[in-house]
């Protein structure tokens, strides 16, 4: 079993032209990035999107037996809706929140701390910079994601 070590989670959408991504990773306590999750969200809306974000992270952090979590994001409705500030009034993101709380529930410990993105990007030099790269003869779509550390 996992001890009681401060992970982070941090969990974000992104859009590259008209598509929207779930964005997430896992920081060990040593801030090593040891998972990240990049996929293409259709038909979800922004806070949805934020909402599969953090879902898939939890999934991760679980599997790994991981007890302790500081979550790091930038949706406060969805985080305030998680951790029990607030209630998720919306049938489509009631069902995320009941998941995601069901989820936190297997933890020992953990936080919400939302950052603001344009602050994020300004003082700690972090964006999502979708790049696009020719392969085999069709464009595909990179993302690179620069960590909090």
């Amino acid at each position: 079993m996992v001890q009681d070590k401060m992970y982070t989670g941090c969990f974000d959408i992104t859009r590259n032209n008209k598509s929207l991504y779930a964005v997430a990773w896992l920081i060990s306590p040593e801030g090593e990035r040891v998972w990240e999750l990049q996929k293409r969200v259709e038909g979800l809306d922004r806070n949805e999107a934020s909402y599969y974000a953090l879902q898939m992270l939890l999934e991760e952090i679980l599997v790994r037996g991981i007890t302790a979590v500081k979550f790091l994001g930038t949706n406060s409705l969805v985080m305030k809706q998680a951790s029990g500030q607030w209630q998720a009034k919306k049938t489509r993101l009631f069902n995320y929140c009941v998941k995601v709380r069901s989820l936190l529930a297997n933890l020992r410990h953990f936080q919400f701390e939302r950052l603001d993105r344009e602050q994020q990007e300004e003082d700690q030099e972090v964006s999502f910079i979708p790049v696009p790269q020719v392969g085999g003869g069709q464009e595909t779509e990179q993302f690179v994601m620069v960590s909090f550390w």
